[in-house]
């Protein structure tokens, strides 16, 4: 109803971001996998922007990263301990960004997917908007809003919860961390071939803006033809 509104305008072009789209951060940890019901849930979203030319956009970001800032929110809300089965399960669960990516693109065959990474574009979100809807906007300050808890409010929540810091040596950093080198470097060659992926056309499934835009091949299957004739909204 408000993108009906929104059109009435005259408005050709909405762009919606919302964290919560491909499911919880709560969901992941508790699955200890990426985003299970991803395909799903955007679908039940784009029944609300039916004959509008749809961009699913998504930022990937690297494992070890992704799964310290989830398990740092949690933490200070009750959620998991970041115990030695809790993290293996991390490393080993088989769901990675590619499939993810692949499923929203088989879902969704009509729409458009992009895909940068939180490394590149995070301090640059006015290249994201021009490459999502070809609007410059002003390149300022980037203000970082609701960073992740460090390891010193981590402790606080923790110790005044009774928790025994003494027995998580990831508590004690500034920047929580939760991981040992060799599960980071695991986790850095897992993404490694997801952004290897990415780069080589991601089987004509997704635009990868890290990358000189060039947009998924048609003759795959996959990707979008740009010149067929298509309300812009959304």
């Amino acid at each position: 109803m408000r993108a009906a509104a929104i059109e009435q305008t005259g408005a050709e072009t909405l762009l919606i971001s919302d964290e919560n789209m491909l499911g919880s951060l709560r969901s992941c940890l508790e699955d200890a996998q990426l985003y299970r019901d991803a395909g799903a849930r955007v679908s039940a979203f784009a029944k609300g922007f039916a004959d509008h030319r749809l961009t699913i956009a998504l930022s990937v970001r690297t494992y070890a990263d992704w799964w310290s800032s989830a398990m740092a929110f949690r933490l200070g809300r009750a959620g998991p301990l970041p115990r030695d089965a809790l993290r293996e399960r991390m490393v080993t669960q088989p769901r990675r960004w590619r499939y993810v990516i692949e499923e929203i693109a088989r879902t969704l065959p009509d729409a458009n997917v992009a895909v940068w990474t939180h490394e590149q574009m995070a301090g640059a979100p006015q290249r994201v908007v021009a490459a999502l809807t070809g609007q410059n906007t002003f390149a300022g300050a980037v203000r970082v809003s609701n960073p992740r808890p460090t390891g010193p409010e981590l402790r606080g929540v923790l110790a005044d919860a009774g928790v025994d810091l003494a027995a998580h040596p990831a508590l004690a950093a500034d920047d929580f961390m939760p991981f040992h080198p060799h599960e980071v470097e695991a986790f850095s060659e897992q993404y490694q071939e997801d952004l290897d992926w990415l780069r080589d056309g991601a089987a004509g499934f997704a635009d990868y803006l890290d990358a000189p835009l060039e947009r998924a091949p048609t003759e795959q299957g996959r990707g979008s033809d740009h010149d067929r004739e298509a309300r812009r909204m959304a």
